[in-house]
């Protein structure tokens, strides 16, 4: 019998340091995750409340080929305490770190993704 652990993930989207262009961005704090690993779950908590100018701003996330969140109002309940943004357990058809696509410009906040998932060696 063979055991396998689950491994966390861990990406920070800081307006301080990746800045808050409408675009999407690759934030520093990330984590690199293999193609064909079982994602999990993914929860997200707010640090620092996320701003813009406009109240139609956007924020969408995106793991390894997979669609973590997609656009959502920034000032949505997903995005302003701890929530769980995904949590169908998926197989990821890229290699690559978490993105964030912004559909206007922020002005501010920090916010932390923990991605539960399966090593893509363990997921058969």
């Amino acid at each position: 019998m063979g055991y396998t652990k689950v491994l966390v993930g861990h990406c920070k989207y800081d307006f301080d340091v990746d800045g808050g262009a409408a675009t999407a961005i690759t934030p520093a704090m990330n984590f690199h995750i293999p193609i064909g690993a079982v994602v999990l779950r993914v929860t997200g908590i707010a640090r620092t409340a996320l701003a813009s100018g406009t109240g139609a701003a956007t924020m969408a996330v995106a793991l390894g080929g997979l669609t973590i969140n997609a656009a959502t109002q920034f000032d949505h309940a997903d995005y302003v305490a701890c929530d769980v943004h995904y949590n169908t357990p998926a197989a990821t058809t890229a290699a690559g770190s978490l993105t964030v696509t912004l559909s206007h410009v922020f002005t501010a906040g920090e916010y932390d993704f923990y991605v539960e998932y399966l090593p893509s060696g363990d997921a058969n």
